[in-house]
């Protein structure tokens, strides 16, 4: 389908995500699983996060690395089936875990329905959404749309986004719909409010801490805009060519490469986001790297910054999950 180079080049690239993928994802999980402190019910959406994007990043990005070295599907039409099928589970409920963590930081900071706290049994529940939602809607692929075959370049495997059939169009026409655009939506709506509110509530307080509160503001509004912006540059192009391939599935393979590789930096960058500002996964990481100790540790004696900082950090910690340190 291509030239031998560009499968070098997409070779190199997937052996990029595969590790970044395993590593990244990989050091959040040990991290938790040794420090009891971010075993909380507002982590274990993150900690689902990484592990879906742990699991594609392994099968993914490990059998993209050999095939695209090959310059074909190595591993046979079993193994196809298995990596479309893990692959797009783990995909579809790192979307979902994206977005029922909106939700949740909706319900925490805005309290829309009065004092809210989440417990254990609501970050469960939020788990097991994510895992249900996406084995209901990928198991189709293996008994419907001709199972799961190669796509792109036909290095990697998915639903057979290019049927042909008219019902099989409907139902990858509703796929996104559920799968992408309704989480999309939840997504915008949830941090809008959150920074509504935060908005709101700065304006509300007129008093010598205002500067601290617009400064946590800012910081937050920052943050929802890296959010969803990573969301869409990564998911948006992928999108919206199924949807463009239910409407006209005689779409170039090779054109249809491009989206298919480059919604695969998700497994990379949902860590560096929702981990990387988040300060106690930060240090956690660190700390577990350089065997306890972080050598990039603000020093804790400071003087008249301190409870600015600590503003900034319960609103930012709200929104990403901890307390503030």
């Amino acid at each position: 389908i291509a030239e031998r180079h560009i499968y070098t080049i997409l070779a190199v690239y997937m052996t990029f995500i595969f590790l970044l993928a395993v590593s990244l994802n990989g050091f959040v999980i040990i991290a938790t699983m040794k420090n009891k402190k971010l075993r909380q019910p507002l982590n274990y959406i993150i900690i689902n996060l990484s592990i879906a994007d742990f699991l594609s990043g392994l099968v993914g990005g490990f059998i993209g690395m050999i095939s695209n070295s090959a310059g074909y599907f190595y591993f046979g039409k079993t193994v196809c089936i298995l990596e479309g099928y893990i692959v797009s589970v783990a995909g579809v409920c790192g979307l979902m875990s994206i977005s029922v963590m909106a939700f949740e930081r909706y319900f925490v900071v805005c309290k829309p329905y009065g004092p809210f706290t989440l417990t254990n049994t609501h970050a469960a529940l939020g788990i097991g959404f994510t895992w249900t939602w996406s084995v209901l809607w990928s198991t189709p692929g293996l008994i419907w749309l001709d199972g799961y075959v190669p796509e792109g370049l036909g290095t990697s495997c998915a639903p057979n986004w290019f049927s042909k059939n008219k019902s099989e169009r409907i139902f990858i026409f509703v796929y996104f719909v559920f799968c992408f655009f309704i989480p999309l939506l939840v997504i915008i709506i949830c941090y809008g409010k959150i920074v509504l509110f935060l908005k709101q509530k700065t304006q509300a307080t007129r008093q010598s801490s205002a500067s601290s509160n617009r400064q946590a503001d800012n910081k937050v509004t920052k943050m929802v805009l890296v959010m969803i912006s990573a969301f869409l540059i990564c998911w948006t192009p992928y999108g919206v060519l199924s949807l463009y391939n239910a409407i006209n599935p005689d779409l170039d393979y090779g054109l249809g490469a491009v989206p298919v590789f480059f919604a695969k930096t998700a497994n990379i960058y949902n860590p560096l986001i929702y981990i990387g500002l988040n300060k106690q996964f930060r240090d956690g990481v660190i700390k577990m790297v350089f065997r306890g100790r972080n050598p990039w540790a603000e020093n804790e004696t400071t003087t008249t910054t301190t409870t600015r900082k600590a503003n900034t950090s319960m609103s930012v910690s709200r929104l990403i999950g901890t307390t503030p340190d």
